[in-house]
């Protein structure tokens, strides 16, 4: 079951504090997945787990993008 999971950054706390991983069949990722979340972070705040899919980014899905594309945008959300 797909749960929503918002993350905030903090002053006290460099970026959210989670890596992914990318499962990739042939030119395009079919899954982007939580791979470590850092104790204490905010994606461990919010509740956001090893293992977890991450299904979109602000509203948009993820599902066809690249590991790339997600990870950029993922970086221009942060540093916006």
């Amino acid at each position: 079951m797909a749960r929503l999971c918002r993350l905030r950054r903090r002053a006290d706390f460099a970026g959210y504090g989670f890596s992914l991983v990318a499962m990739s069949g042939g030119r395009r990722a079919y899954g982007h997945y939580v791979r470590d979340v850092e104790p204490g972070s905010p994606a461990a705040a919010a509740a956001l787990t090893v293992g977890d899919r991450i299904l979109e980014v602000n509203g948009t899905s993820v599902d066809n993008d690249t590991h790339q594309q997600v990870t950029a945008t993922a970086l221009y959300v942060i540093y916006t």
